[in-house]
């Protein structure tokens, strides 16, 4: 049963647990637009290629779209990297972390 008091409070005082958190987090961002700008790229090319064709294609592109990210917010060359990751596994090396910006 909904409360009626509820009822006619505006959002931000109706207990919504996520507008206190950005109210105690005044340093989170108020939107999702980051994280929509993030997804674009991903969502034009499911939709130009109409996805992939199995489980292990979407975690292999979901991967390779994650380091891609993460290079270009890092400031690393996302390529370079790659390349490098590539090379140290057919060697059988361990693969390496993503560097942090210095």
């Amino acid at each position: 049963m909904v409360d009626p008091q509820r009822k006619n409070k505006p959002p931000l005082l109706s207990g919504n647990k996520h507008y206190h958190h950005l109210a105690a987090s005044p340093e989170s961002p108020a939107t999702n637009n980051q994280a929509e700008r993030a997804r674009r790229d991903a969502v034009i090319a499911w939709r130009i290629s109409h996805g992939t064709r199995s489980e292990e294609g979407s975690a292999a592109y979901a991967a390779t779209m994650s380091v891609l990210e993460t290079c270009q917010r890092r400031g690393v060359d996302a390529w370079a990297f790659i390349t490098d990751l590539l090379a140290d596994a057919h060697r059988s090396l361990p693969h390496r972390d993503i560097p942090l910006p210095a």
